[in-house]
C-alpha cells in the first residue's frame, strides 16, 4: 500500500510540474509589490487557474474592492500593471519561467 501511495504521489508530481516553479517566482514577485498592488495580487492569486483570462480574473476580484472603498479607482489602475505582472507567472509554464 505504501508502494501504492509512493508511485501516485510520484505521478501526481510529474503531471503538475509545470505549476510547481512558476508559483515560487510568482511569490518571488509579490513579495517585491507596493502595498496596493500586493493587495490586488493577494485577492486574485487564490483563484487564478491556468488558462483563466487574467484581465477578466483580475476585474472579478479587483471590482468589489474599489465599490466597499477598500481601493480607489486610481490606485487599482496604477498598481494593477504591477500585480498584473507577478500574477502572469503563476500562468507561466515553467520551462518559459526557466528562459527569463
Amino acid at each position: 500500500m505504501t508502494r501504492n501511495v509512493v508511485m501516485s504521489l510520484t505521478a501526481w508530481l510529474c503531471t503538475t510540474g509545470v505549476a510547481l516553479a512558476a508559483p515560487k517566482d510568482a511569490g518571488t514577485c509579490a513579495a517585491g509589490l507596493n502595498p496596493k498592488a500586493r493587495e490586488i495580487y493577494d485577492n486574485v492569486a487564490p483563484g487564478l487557474k491556468p488558462g483563466d483570462d487574467l484581465r477578466g480574473a483580475m476585474t472579478m476580484r479587483v471590482m468589489p474592492l474599489v465599490m466597499t472603498a477598500e481601493l480607489t479607482r486610481s490606485d487599482a489602475e496604477a498598481a494593477a500593471p504591477a500585480a498584473a505582472a507577478c500574477l502572469e507567472l503563476l500562468q507561466r509554464p515553467v520551462e518559459d519561467v526557466a528562459q527569463r
